[in-house]
């Protein structure tokens, strides 16, 4: 992988600064290695950029308030070490800062996942918090950090994210994902690649009861520390699309990946979305395992990533890279067996 010195981590920041507001991403050659410049302080992802679609909508971020979700004692989550498991690296931290009325900046987090060179996909209320409503027209922006390294927080780098589709997010959370498109295609970058959508669809993955792996960013670790819990799918959840599991999940995981091995690959069968609330308190439940009326659920990858639209970009995206997934081959290596998790604690 090709490393850009100083200087020219320096020269590309200027550019990008001064090129806000003339256009939202840069047109480089499309036979440009794929790249990740870093030095010590700071870190950028660089490489394949794609011209910028129409962007449906945009909003500006109210203060958040995640979905709280829950730990088993007796399926509790791991850390990820990406050395052992590099099949993992499509997951990434996605951070907003929003301004108080006092002035201050307040950061919020959850996690999101690489889906093809050019877009990530995560929860509608990590992209928009309490706003089941996001307004057309009014910019903002995300940062994207993944993979391990020397960026600010311990990330191999970082790179500006901006919604470009999204579900109408009901109350019980049906249809709660954002599809994001990445300044800097990290996709493209051999560290990371993408994850596929899973063939089944939630409702095959309730009858089968597949194993997954829950993976995101914990609040419990260092914010590059990267988390999973296995489990199984258990149950189905009210609303078109939800799927309960009994892998343990905590606040910063919202927009994690909920990932099945299918025919030999390691593929996204959903979002971590949220969990067992009690009314009383708001507080998320803690218990010995898992029960049906307390259980996580996320939100099938199959029911957002094969609808028309979404599958348009993704399609026209990864033709437009024209080259196999970096992450290929990596993604046949087995998953994580539960009782290797269990022997680790």
């Amino acid at each position: 992988m090709r490393i850009t010195n100083l200087h020219t981590i320096c020269i590309l920041a200027l550019g990008s600064i001064l090129a806000i507001g003339i256009e939202a991403h840069a047109q480089l050659d499309p036979n440009m290695e794929a790249s990740a410049g870093c030095f010590e302080a700071n870190c950028v992802f660089e490489g394949n950029s794609q011209v910028s679609d129409n962007i449906r909508g945009l909003s500006k971020l109210p203060v958040p308030r995640l979905l709280k979700v829950n730990d088993y004692r007796d399926n509790p989550s791991v850390r990820v070490n990406l050395d052992e498991t590099p099949q993992f690296a499509p997951v990434g931290l996605l951070e907003r800062d929003t301004k108080l009325a006092d002035g201050s900046i307040q950061r919020e987090a959850g996690s999101a996942v690489i889906v093809s060179p050019c877009y990530i996909l995560t929860n509608h209320h990590v992209a928009f918090g309490d706003d089941d409503k996001p307004v057309q027209g009014k910019s903002y922006a995300m940062t994207f950090r993944a993979g391990k390294g020397s960026d600010e927080g311990g990330f191999m780098g970082h790179t500006e994210a901006t919604p470009v589709l999204w579900g109408k997010m009901e109350a019980n959370h049906q249809n709660d994902w954002a599809l994001m498109k990445l300044k800097n295609c990290v996709g493209t970058v051999p560290s990371f690649g993408w994850v596929d959508a899973a063939d089944a669809t939630a409702a095959d993955l309730i009858t089968k009861k597949p194993q997954i792996a829950a993976v995101g960013f914990s609040y419990k670790e260092a914010r590059s520390q990267m988390s999973m819990s296995l489990g199984v799918i258990k149950n189905g959840v009210a609303g078109f699309g939800l799927i309960g599991f009994d892998a343990s999940t905590a606040k910063r995981e919202s927009g994690g990946g909920l990932f099945v091995m299918e025919n030999g690959t390691l593929k996204l069968a959903g979002l971590i979305t949220g969990g067992f609330v009690d009314p009383k308190n708001r507080q998320a439940h803690v218990s010995d395992t898992w029960t049906a009326d307390r259980s996580n659920f996320g939100i099938s990858a199959s029911e957002i990533l094969n609808q028309s639209d979404v599958k348009a970009i993704l399609d026209a995206d990864k033709a437009w890279f024209g080259k196999p997934n970096p992450a290929q081959e990596r993604s046949a290596r087995p998953m994580p067996r539960i009782s290797a998790q269990m022997a680790a604690l």
